[in-house]
């Protein structure tokens, strides 16, 4: 299956006459060798000569490599001696001249700004304009522009390089010379305009003696064009994709094409609605072979292989990595015995989350040292290390290229598994990369390790990868390659009128009215119009059979047809063949005809009392039964991850420990109005510090001394403010700090511990949970309470329970919450039967007791019977920090209804 261009004919007659083929794009070249060798099939050959196709930059390229080989090697004129540079050191040299520049160290983002500076460049070449003429303009960026090209120009004379925007000029001077070896013929294809360089370059061809012909464009109506109308994008590109199916499944030999608006950011929407439509076995996870191929490449640092070799450089250089770096290295396949040590990494990975978030690579290696199952990691880690010991700080950007090449292969990189023909391709491009890094020695710039990592990753990114593959019946594209091509159906997608024609985007650092005066690209609304127009006929021009689709909304915006298409005549989606949309549901249901339902919302029973988790169990259980069963018996933990300085989990943690030294101190109520103020502040100090102190030797990178200070500060506010609410209540006792008890609820026994308890004037107690978040006395309330644990304290106390207290700790707020018995037990905290609303209809404190034993034991009993329903309590609260969606599947339970719904 390939596909067909415009001015078929015509390209395939002149390349039987020998004639070299210059195209607009890269895609368009690959089309044109493509329907040479079908022609080439058509006829009986097994084997020809390769057409001479290429695009516009190549045949550049050719012309001065041929000037090269042409036996010009002699010639000492500076002209002969000239070096071309390529794109990547055109790049670097316009950014070096802009650093070095008196506005440089002023600008915040002065690569983009030496990006700018080079497209100005390309377009006063393109359009014949000398830069100097800018230098006084009264334009502060036109001013600077002129000066960043007259130093850009001096550097390029004095290394004898020649810019690739100058290159059209150097090769009509060697033309006019007799100095360049040119084809016979030359035909131009998909061209949709010319500048003046390459006006003045073909005349200087023909002026030559070569005989260049440019194919102008085919335009018009085609012969069915129509336009529709759909609800929102999403519901435009299925449209398309079930449009796309139905012609397949007609007749399976069809060239189909799809133009969608801004491809690069929908191409994952496109994607789902292609597979949707075209290949369903792809939503169960397969790799079917897809009937389609989207001419969007991505950038190689995407790559999988090629990313995890930059970051495997990228830690190298710096020494050390952010906790997802090592988890990602840890569990790359692209590294020495990936494969072997798998489960050790792992195992090593699980016990990086429960340090800090960052970690050196000779912390790293220590760690993997320690066990015996990492022998291969330990030493491709430790052998990366020496190899940047031996290397000097600063060097050649080709000595780094060297070294990277040699270090990854002491890393094992790319990995022992075989390795795909995408894979293959990726590691063939990066080495391309490598040698564009290698390029840069023109420069006669030296860097640092850091600086040649961050080079390789940016020329990594700029690399625009995509694996050559099969030709396929359905080709999605963006409208500049759309528009060189023939199908025998197209779909045009998304381009309302407020994206075409597009809004002029002139270049800020040429003047504004002299980019129109000379109508440059983007500069101007009349000049887009006239663009877009030109374009637009010829892409309608691509088939017999066009559609164009606008969506009518996005999100609350309303949307209009682009003018350019408003003419066309529009039609009911109903009379548009399409396959009728399937849902998962009927998908699995035609996969598999005899289906067998089993309801198993139910567990297995417990098989004895004791459990572990404490009364967390219980706070599962009412919050969602199926996360009770996966938590807490298979075992489907949250995994941890370090984050820089201190989570939730351990700030409470650290100000719990300091509350149990403190109240070791201040035992009661009448110790604690004692003490003087100085006193308290010397004991409060005492018990922060040695708090900290065993966290400063764990992990002294996380804990540099500007953080110790800060926490340090924080939970001495904190303990001022707790020790002032403390001092208002009556007269108390510590009974326990930390109590850890076993307990039993219904048929359930397991540990647990209570911040503390306290025995109260009237020889009853009060238990305290300390708080660092916020937490109310309403999380104990209705049949399935969000905070069970001191209820179920208070059931199951063989004390006479008489509060139930929420120690609120954080910064701003000090306080109680709670219930009890009677008043007077804590500031802000009232007696149940006083308060205005009781909880659950319960007036006094005995049958609000009696009331939460019957709630916990329902609890209780329900998970040792194995109740494991899907049943969150708050579906967007319960759900919304729940680690277990893709197990429990709620969301496509929820969007896919009942089964026997179809």
């Amino acid at each position: 299956m390939t596909q067909r261009l415009l001015q078929q004919g015509a390209i395939l007659g002149a390349l039987a006459g020998g004639a070299t083929v210059v195209t607009a794009g890269e895609r368009l070249a690959r089309a044109v060798q493509w329907a040479h060798a079908e022609a080439q099939q058509a006829e009986g050959r097994q084997a020809w000569e390769r057409p001479h196709a290429l695009p516009w930059s190549a045949f550049l390229a050719d012309l001065w490599s041929a000037h090269d080989d042409g036996g010009n090697q002699g010639d000492t004129s500076s002209a002969a001696s000239l070096r071309l540079l390529s794109a990547i050191q055109s790049e670097a040299l316009w950014e070096t001249v802009v650093r070095a520049s008196g506005a440089g160290s002023g600008l915040l983002q002065p690569r983009a700004a030496a990006q700018a500076a080079q497209e100005a460049w390309d377009l006063c070449h393109a359009y014949g304009l000398d830069p100097v003429r800018f230098a006084h303009s009264g334009n502060a960026d036109s001013e600077q522009f002129a000066a960043w090209a007259a130093a850009f120009r001096e550097r390029c004379r004095g290394g004898y390089w020649l810019d690739r925007a100058q290159l059209p000029e150097q090769l009509a001077k060697w033309m006019r010379a007799g100095d360049l070896p040119l084809p016979l013929r030359v035909v131009f294809a998909g061209f949709h305009e010319w500048a003046p360089q390459q006006q003045q370059f073909l005349q200087s061809l023909r002026d030559a003696g070569c005989d260049a012909q440019c194919l102008e464009a085919e335009a018009g109506e085609p012969d069915n064009a129509r336009r529709v109308s759909c609800t929102d994008s999403e519901h435009e590109l299925r449209t398309a994709a079930r449009w796309a199916a139905a012609l397949l499944q007609q007749n399976p030999a069809l060239r189909i094409g799809i133009v969608v608006h801004e491809l690069a950011a929908s191409s994952e929407r496109v994607k789902r609605a292609l597979d949707d439509a075209l290949c369903p076995s792809a939503r169960l996870g397969r790799q079917p072979e897809r009937p389609y191929n989207l001419s969007l490449g991505r950038p190689l640092a995407d790559t999988p292989v090629i990313h995890d070799g930059l970051l495997l450089l990228q830690i190298l250089a710096d020494g050390q990595a952010d906790f997802n770096s090592a988890s990602q290295l840890l569990r790359s396949p692209f590294l020495r015995a990936a494969q072997s040590e798998s489960s050790a990494r792992l195992r090593l990975e699980l016990h990086l989350r429960e340090g800090s978030e960052r970690i050196s690579v000779k912390r790293l290696i220590a760690l993997a040292g320690a066990r015996k199952d990492l022998v291969e990691l330990v030493t491709a880690l430790n052998g990366a290390l020496k190899w940047k010991q031996t290397q000097a700080k600063r060097q050649l950007p080709s000595a780094w290229a060297r070294g990277f090449a040699t270090v990854l292969t002491t890393l094992g990189w790319p990995g022992e598994r075989p390795r795909d023909s995408a894979e293959h391709q990726a590691l063939e491009a990066f080495c391309t990369v490598l040698g564009e890094l290698a390029r840069l020695d023109v420069l006669a710039e030296t860097r640092t390790i850091e600086q040649a990592v961050a080079q390789l990753a940016r020329l990594a990114v700029q690399q625009t990868f995509q694996p050559a593959s099969d030709e396929v019946p359905v080709q999605v594209l963006g409208i500049l390659e759309g528009a060189g091509l023939r199908f025998d159906h197209l779909w045009i997608a998304g381009w309302s009128d407020d994206v075409w024609p597009a809004s002029p985007r002139p270049n800020p650092l040429i003047p504004a009215q002299l980019q129109r005066q000379l109508g440059m690209p983007h500069a101007g609304a009349q000049r887009e119009l006239d663009y877009a127009t030109r374009l637009t006929a010829r892409l309608l021009a691509g088939a017999t059979d066009v559609v164009v689709s606008t969506a009518l909304r996005d999100a609350d915006r309303e949307l209009r047809p682009s003018p350019l298409f408003a003419a066309l005549p529009e039609i009911a989606l109903g009379q548009i063949s399409q396959v009728r949309e399937v849902s998962f549901t009927q998908y699995l249901h035609a996969a598999a005809p005899v289906l067998e339902y089993l309801d198993d919302a139910r567990a297995p029973a417990l098989a004895g009392h004791s459990v572990h988790g404490g009364t967390a169990i219980l706070k599962s259980q009412a919050a969602c039964p199926f996360q009770a069963f996966a938590w807490h018996r298979l075992g489907a933990e949250p995994m941890v991850v370090p984050e820089p300085g201190l989570n939730a989990l351990q700030r409470g943690s650290l100000l719990h420990d300091v509350l149990f030294r403190l109240h070791a101190e201040l035992p009661d109520h009448a110790t604690l109005v004692s003490r003087s103020a100085a006193e308290l502040e010397r004991l409060e100090a005492a018990c922060v510090d040695a708090a900290l102190a065993p966290l400063r030797a764990q992990q002294p990178q996380a804990w540099s001394p500007a953080f110790m200070a800060l926490e340090r500060g924080r939970l001495l506010q904190l303990l001022r403010g707790w020790l002032q609410l403390e001092r208002a209540r009556a007269p108390f006792s510590v009974a326990e700090r930390e109590w850890q008890r076993e307990i039993t609820l219904g048929p359930l026994q397991f540990n647990t511990r209570v911040d503390r308890l306290d025995r109260l004037a009237d020889g009853s107690h009060a238990i305290i949970d300390y708080k660092t978040g916020d937490a109310t006395p309403s999380a104990w309330q209705g049949e399935r309470p969000d905070e069970p644990q001191l209820p179920c304290y208070a059931v199951t106390a063989a004390q006479d329970i008489s509060a139930l207290l929420f120690a609120i700790l954080r910064p701003g707020e000090v306080e109680y919450r709670g219930y009890a018995r009677a008043d007077g037990v804590a500031p802000g905290v009232t007696a149940v039967a006083q308060l205005q609303r009781p909880p659950d209809d319960c007036t006094d404190w005995d049958a609000l007791l009696t009331h939460w034993r019957r709630v916990l034991e329902n609890l209780a009993a329900a998970y040792a019977a194995g109740a494991a329903q899907v049943a969150p309590k708050n579906r967007n609260v319960t759900c919304r920090h729940c680690h277990l969606a893709a197990l429990c599947r709620i969301d496509e339970f929820e969007a896919l209804g009942d089964p026997e719904d179809g």
